[in-house]
Parts: structure tokens; C-alpha cells; sequence
């Protein structure tokens, strides 16, 4: 009985060593598709052009099964730039009769070669296609761009109509005559400003320039200016300036802890308080601002609770003695964003570097001289009634 065990243990291992070799020895492409027959599809037809700025859609008709053979997919092979001969592909599934073709340097005809592809990525013959885009993007947005001269440095607003994904840099240059970013701002806002700062009171060169989701640059548009002279305010000189209709305080947290330095006590009003809500205080001279920021108060209450969403700055250098707003004009309604736009109660990463290194907000160049600030929060994160802010810092022109 043993004998036998044992002869039945050696047929096994070697029926085992067997299917081994069989299998070591047939190989397996991985890479290609299962039951893909080999040879070239049909071609598409039925073509036709819909121009749009920046690129172009091609519809077309698929072609008919052929000895056995369909395409898997309709690709689409261009240049994007007629100068670096830089080129795209696009593909489009064929569940659907059109494919767009996007990213061109400039306006004008190109030649973009369609092909239908099978399951065993055979090319069709190319069929060449004329399209026309027109004005990209970026470009569109250059036109529109003007720089400035601001405090500590150049401004310029933009238009983007097409809401385009693109980057606009302020380069400036150093003292070997090199140029580096200065500034880059990220956006597919339709409108916006872009603001380089922190320059000294010195004639300097400024540029600025596009680049759209392609890596297309725009050229560099030049200006030499000098920036206005722009500084700290000296909190030390703010003082409450209670009037008529100003909000009162509450647990401890008053007005003058918005200009401390203290991170751990602001301002807080009083609870159940329609609005809009609003306080008043003396910045201690009469100076042209520049910009602010403002700090929300965070234990657990960033975007949400009391802190501000949108309020109005007014200033004045003669405010009514009884609380009117005779004396007063508006420098700048604000509104505090979300950068990732996230629903309440769901802050990103970005959400927070964002609102815990101060909100900024600049004042319009045309805005008056002023002593005076009145706060008036028209609305809080929670649509409730109260207001809550951690700190605000001041820029000015003295």
C-alpha cells in the first residue's frame, strides 16, 4: 500500500512540472485586444466644421462594418503652433459622432488628419480636414490687459468671455536685467485683477503675459513705472469711534481687539441683532488706503457662525456726529469666497491657507482720502444674527 502511495505522489509532481512547461511555453500578448482581426477600418464621412475661438468640432458620419472589421475609435492628429510645429491628439469613442480639436496657437487654417481605428489599433487611411479657429483664449484675454501703476507695485484687470482656464503672470526685472514672476494668478473667472506688490517707491520695469491649459504663452506687454509708496498702518493710532446705530459688544470681545495683534480675542456683537450690523472706528490720521485684510475668527467657526460673508467699507473724514451716513461714501462692497466653493461645513486645504492668511481686499484707486471706517456686515456664514472677526490690518500711503 505504501508502494503504491508513493508511485501515485510521483505521477503527480510529474503531471505538475508538465502543465508548467505547457504553460511556460505558450506566450501571451497582453497588450493586444482579445479576437481583434487584423486589417485597416473604413474611413468616416459626412464631414463637416463647426468653428469656435481657440479650436474647432468635426462631426462626422462612422464607417460601415467591413470584413469583419469596425473602428474602436476615431482619432484626430494636429499642430497646434505653425511656428514650433508643436502637435495634439484627440480621440472620440464611437458612441458618438464628433470629436473637437482644440488648442491652437493663433487664428487661421490648420490641417488636421483624421483616421478611424480598430480593436488591433490599425490606422485608417487619413482624411484631411481644413479648420478655421478662431481667436484663442488666451490671446483674447492679452488684449484686454493693461498694467497700471498701484500702491507697492502694477495692477491690471482682465476679461475672459469664455471663461477659458489660464494663468496671467506679472514678471519683473532685477538688477542683472533677468526676469522673474512677480505674481501669478490661476483663473477661468469671465472678469478679475491681477496685482503685483511689495516694491519699493523706484521706477522699475514691469510685464505681463498669458498661458493657457496647452502651454501656449502669449507675449509679454511692458510698462516702466513707479509704484506708489504703500505702508503698514500704525494700529497704535486706532481708536473706537462709537456712534449713533453702531452695534454694542459682547463676552468681552470689543472693537479696539481688532487692531491688537491678538489672534486670540476679536470682536464679537451682541446675539440676535438684525442687520446689517455694523461698527465705527478712527484710523488716527487722514490717508489714502490701499488695501486691508481681514481675519476670521476659527476655533472650529471659519466659513460658518458670525464670521462676515459680505459687508460694505465706508469711509469719511467728517462723519455725522448723530450716525447718518452724511459725510460718508462707499469705498468697496466685499464678500468673502470659498476658493474651492465647497458647500458649508466642508473646508479644503486650500479653503483654509486661504482665510487663515487674511483676506485680502484692495480699494479702488479713485477712492477718497478718509479717517474714519464704518464696518457694515450686510451678511454672516450662518444667515444669522451676529457678528464675529478676529483682527483687520491696514496699507496706506502714510
Amino acid at each position: 500500500m505504501k508502494k503504491i502511495t508513493n508511485n501515485y505522489k510521483l505521477l503527480a509532481n510529474s503531471m505538475f512540472l508538465l502543465g508548467l512547461l505547457i504553460v511556460s511555453c505558450t506566450k501571451t500578448d497582453t497588450q493586444k485586444p482579445i479576437n481583434a482581426k487584423a486589417g485597416k477600418p473604413g474611413l468616416v464621412s459626412n464631414i463637416s466644421v463647426t468653428n469656435f475661438d481657440g479650436g474647432a468640432t468635426i462631426t462626422y458620419s462612422l464607417p460601415a462594418e467591413k470584413d469583419g472589421i469596425s473602428p474602436s475609435y476615431i482619432m484626430a492628429e494636429y499642430e497646434i503652433n505653425k511656428v514650433t510645429h508643436k502637435k495634439r491628439q484627440a480621440k472620440s469613442s464611437v458612441y458618438q459622432n464628433q470629436i473637437t480639436v482644440d488648442g491652437f496657437n493663433t487664428n487661421g487654417e490648420y490641417n488636421v488628419q483624421l483616421y478611424s481605428v480598430s480593436a488591433s489599433e490599425e490606422k485608417s487611411e487619413p482624411i484631411t480636414v481644413k479648420v478655421n479657429p478662431g481667436t484663442p483664449p488666451f490671446r483674447t484675454v492679452l488684449s484686454s490687459l493693461e498694467l497700471l501703476t498701484d500702491f507697492g507695485g502694477v495692477a491690471t484687470q482682465f476679461e475672459n468671455p469664455s471663461k477659458a482656464k489660464i494663468a496671467i503672470s506679472i514678471v519683473t526685472l532685477n538688477r542683472n536685467n533677468e526676469y522673474y514672476t512677480a505674481e501669478t494668478v490661476y483663473t477661468s473667472a469671465e472678469l478679475g485683477n491681477v496685482v503685483a506688490r511689495g516694491f519699493e517707491n523706484k521706477l522699475r520695469k514691469f510685464g505681463v503675459f498669458v498661458r493657457d491649459g496647452f502651454d501656449n504663452y502669449s507675449d509679454t506687454l511692458w510698462t516702466e513705472t513707479t509704484p506708489l509708496f504703500e505702508k503698514v498702518l500704525d494700529k497704535t493710532k486706532f481708536r473706537e469711534y462709537n456712534l449713533p446705530g453702531d452695534n454694542p459688544s459682547a463676552y468681552g470681545w470689543v472693537v479696539s481687539n481688532l487692531w491688537d495683534n491678538n489672534m486670540n480675542a476679536g470682536f464679537h456683537s451682541e446675539e440676535g441683532i438684525p442687520m446689517p450690523i455694523r461698527i465705527t472706528f478712527d484710523l488716527g490720521k487722514v490717508v489714502k488706503l490701499s488695501r486691508f485684510k481681514i481675519y476670521q475668527r476659527e476655533d472650529g467657526l471659519l466659513y460658518a457662525w458670525g464670521n462676515p460673508k459680505r459687508w460694505a467699507m465706508w469711509g469719511s473724514v467728517n462723519p455725522d456726529p448723530l450716525g447718518s451716513y452724511s459725510g460718508w461714501t462707499k469705498l468697496r462692497d466685499c464678500e468673502s469666497v470659498k476658493p474651492s466653493k465647497s458647500p458649508l461645513g466642508t473646508n479644503t486645504p486650500e479653503d483654509l491657507t486661504y482665510v487663515r492668511a487674511g483676506e485680502e481686499f484692495v480699494f479702488p484707486l479713485t477712492a477718497p482720502e478718509v479717517r474714519y471706517i464704518r464696518f457694515e456686515c450686510l451678511e454672516n456664514w450662518s444667515n444669522s444674527g451676529r457678528l464675529h472677526m478676529m483682527e483687520l490690518t491696514f496699507w496706506g500711503d502714510r
